[in-house]
């Protein structure tokens, strides 16, 4: 003999109800925890307070294709402004000018060699590699880096610079920390 349990059938309309459990509230606390570590780490905004520590740095911008009078109208001393001459990105402690390089392969070494653009010595016309050091109190937070003049400050990204007789967007090349 078999027997038969029948259920009771669920009507069209009628909505399933679902309950929470142990596992879904664990998922929604992770979920939770990761967009706050990710808000944390890829933003300004801190949960902690922690603004970050103030640290005496100075940094190098190279910037090429540079008319050689309005590098040279940059001297140390002089205040580095942000983009747009707003924010105080520091003081100038280091200028250099070099010629500018172009890389031309070389058939007997088989090589890319640098070689000097022509006229480079004595012509004022023929653009120059800009050096400039720039010494500021910035601030490091981790996962951030320096922040200067409300500018991010890391080797390999644009720095956008004002001064007295030059404006640019230049290459930052160098960090050092003097703290």
């Amino acid at each position: 003999m078999k027997y038969i349990k029948n259920k009771p059938k669920r009507d069209e309309g009628e909505v399933k109800s679902w309950r929470f459990n142990i596992v879904d509230i664990a998922i929604i606390l992770v979920l939770v925890f990761l967009v706050l570590v990710s808000i944390e780490y890829f933003t300004d905004f801190s949960f902690f307070g922690s603004d970050g520590k103030d640290q005496m740095i100075e940094y190098t911008v190279e910037f090429e294709n540079v008319n050689k009078v309005m590098a040279a109208s940059v001297s140390e001393g002089d205040e580095a402004r942000g983009s747009g001459g707003v924010g105080d990105m520091g003081e100038v402690s280091l200028v250099n000018m070099a010629p500018q390089l172009a890389y031309v392969y070389d058939p007997e070494t088989a090589a890319m060699v640098a070689r000097e653009l022509p006229g480079s010595g004595e012509d004022d016309s023929v653009p120059v590699t800009f050096r400039v050091t720039v010494r500021v109190k910035a601030v490091y937070k981790a996962g951030n880096g320096y922040v200067a003049g409300g500018q991010r400050i890391s080797v390999g990204s644009p720095v956008d610079l004002s001064f007295e007789g030059f404006s640019g967007s230049g290459k930052c090349i160098a960090i050092y920390g003097l703290d």
